[in-house]
């Protein structure tokens, strides 16, 4: 190791596929799934989105093979109404980002021939083309209540006082049923700080991308590289 002159080597695994994930805070109307480009950040977060989708899809290493879009709810109301409208917004935002891939493959290059086929039944769209394109499946997926990360939210909290964040944790693990948990809920004295400052940072909508590298076959490649 200490003669220099030797040209040392290293194995490297290069992965086939890759993965990347992110949340975006996209507001809802109360009870509504409608996307609307007025509401709060709407229309900075939409465009953020669409950069990195871009990005994504003009990747010179990767290609995009599908998206996961999983919108998340807060346990305000009842499970059966969470439920609906997660999966409504879910649904809303795949239907409103599948048109916005299928207009940007458009523009980018024509000649390509993209084409565009929604199957709202399955929840699913997907984009396909002549020449072998790439297609992009988009994958609508909800959490009706997301319980996991108002557990953590609370837990890091620094407005909560340690009996508050005890009670919260003792309810969390005595009630299973998710619509009486929410109810007593709301009968603490920490319930309405929770409510206005947390509960809106449950309302979010996460994507997963899913990429496979560009022209590799295998799953996995072991080289060798200079140390």
């Amino acid at each position: 190791f200490a003669d220099e002159s030797i040209v040392k080597y290293l194995t490297k695994v290069i992965e086939r596929r890759a993965e990347a994930n992110t949340a975006y805070k996209i507001d809802f109307e109360v009870a509504k799934s409608d996307i609307k480009l007025e509401l709060g950040q709407n229309a900075s977060e939409i465009g953020r989105i669409k950069e990195n989708l871009a990005s994504l899809m003009q990747n010179e290493v990767f290609d995009l093979d599908s998206i996961s879009v999983s919108a998340t709810a807060s346990p305000e109301g009842s499970y059966a109404l969470n439920q609906r409208l997660a999966d409504g917004r879910s649904q809303s935002v795949t239907r409103f980002f599948t048109q916005y891939i299928k207009e940007y493959t458009d523009s980018l290059e024509r000649e390509k021939g993209f084409s565009m086929v929604v199957d709202d039944m399955m929840g699913e769209s997907i984009m396909a083309g002549e020449d072998k394109a790439p297609e992009i499946r988009l994958t609508a997926r909800s959490i009706p209540e997301n319980w996991d990360d108002l557990k953590l939210f609370v837990e890091e909290d620094v407005v909560m006082n340690v009996d508050q964040k005890a009670a919260f944790s003792a309810l969390m693990e005595k009630e299973d049923n998710l619509d009486k948990r929410e109810q007593q809920m709301r009968k603490a004295d920490y319930f309405t700080y929770m409510k206005d400052a947390i509960y809106p940072r449950l309302r979010t909508v996460k994507f997963n991308f899913y990429l496979h590298r560009k022209g590799m076959v295998k799953d996995t490649v072991h080289t060798t590289v200079i140390d």
